[in-house]
């Protein structure tokens, strides 16, 4: 009786497995980073950014913007850091990126795009 899952088909689940985590790390390596493009100016989507923490009871601890980028960092209660990094596509579109340490959290990212959005 033949077990495993023979050559072929174990070749094609590590290709799989790469495929995958090739499609998840990405944005400087980081794994479960969230992004979303919103459709405002860089100082409108910073703004909205800090509220949406606030909001949120998040404490910020660094944020900087300037005419380019904006970059958002802190911790939840349960001290979990995270960064935002706000970066211009155009004057009416921001590409927001969010990374909890250390893996990533995607529930509380979404979460935290959607009450960006909300602010905008």
């Amino acid at each position: 009786m033949r077990s495993g899952m023979g050559i072929p088909a174990a070749a094609l689940c590590v290709s799989l497995l790469l495929a995958t985590a090739c499609s998840i790390i990405e944005n400087e390596g980081k794994i479960g980073v969230v992004e979303q493009v919103q459709q405002a100016s860089l100082d409108k989507t910073y703004q909205a950014t800090l509220k949406a923490l606030g909001d949120l009871e998040f404490d910020v601890t660094r944020s900087d913007v300037d005419k380019l980028t904006g970059y958002v960092e802190g911790t939840t209660a349960d001290q979990k850091r995270f960064e935002i990094i706000l970066e211009k596509l155009t004057d009416e579109a921001t590409n927001v990126r969010i990374h909890f340490e250390p893996m990533g959290d995607k529930p509380r990212s979404a979460l935290v795009q959607q009450e960006i959005a909300k602010n905008l």
